[in-house]
């Protein structure tokens, strides 16, 4: 499965298609960039990720073995994923890699993030697509491709940057590109029942600052960055909006943290 006319493809020696984005008709340049290498940009120091991914300070292990158990019981048959945000796709393999995955499309806007996943992929028994470009952009142009459907999509930590509106068109996006019994496996920060978004905000950095062992500017760059770009949902709102795109019930938690702020949760069409 490819998606076609989105700029320029190539294929390299390995047949993996890298595409380059063009805008969609309508979206404005500041709606591009409302993506999550954007909202992440004092996290463009690879160190302070790895360190946060290296220590599992965001449990991405966790959540990543919570997604192969969904996997592996609910799709027994091959599938394709669309993985949007990306970033270097590095728990893709680990976590598809025994699943009957058979083609894996990777979006997010930073060209060294993909050029990472290209790497790590490279050698993954799935046929692949990477794709540079913003996540809202992309579902658009897939959801007006009659002959472009997904069985499982996957968004890891990118969504709580969207405002309400955005978020709310990401789930009807969503929809509208998975085929028949399709779901959308969705894991992000969330606020905890009856926490605004300035509390949220105090809690989540103060969590950081205790138990992540950051230091200097990497501690400063970190809280800075869910001070101006995190805009987490509550569970309910989460599960309205999905509700509202055409997903069926509240949909599946398939892991929370013990403080409330992590959660994986599975709507299916």
């Amino acid at each position: 499965m490819h998606s076609s006319d989105r700029g320029h493809l190539t294929v390299n020696d390995n047949g993996m298609t890298m595409t380059q984005p063009s805008r969609p008709a309508g979206m404005s340049e500041s709606a591009l960039a409302r993506d999550v290498m954007a909202a992440t940009t004092p996290f463009n120091q690879w160190q302070v990720y790895k360190s946060i991914i290296d220590h599992d300070w965001m449990l991405h292990r966790e959540i990543h073995t919570a997604i192969h158990a969904f996997v592996k019981w609910n799709y027994q048959t091959r599938f394709s994923l669309l993985d949007l945000g990306c970033g270097d796709a590095g728990f893709i393999r680990p976590t598809f890699e025994t699943t009957q995955l058979a083609h894996y499309t990777g979006v997010d806007l930073s060209a060294a993030a993909l050029e990472e996943a290209r790497l790590t992929l490279a050698a993954g028994r799935f046929g692949m697509q990477l794709v540079e470009g913003d996540l809202l952009g992309y579902l658009v142009d897939a959801s007006i491709q009659e002959h472009l459907a997904y069985e499982l999509i996957l968004a890891g930590y990118s969504i709580h940057h969207l405002s309400t509106e955005e978020k709310q068109r990401f789930f009807n996006l969503c929809r509208a590109v998975l085929g028949p019994a399709g779901s959308i496996i969705f894991y992000d920060i969330f606020r905890r029942p009856g926490e605004n978004r300035e509390q949220h905000v105090a809690a989540y950095t103060a969590m950081i600052k205790n138990e992540w062992g950051l230091t200097g500017e990497a501690l400063e760059s970190t809280c800075r960055h869910v001070r101006e770009r995190d805009f987490p949902e509550t569970l309910a709102t989460t599960q309205d909006m999905a509700r509202k795109a055409g997903f069926e019930s509240d949909g599946l938690e398939l892991f929370t943290s013990a403080d409330g702020f992590h959660r994986l949760l599975c709507f299916v069409t």
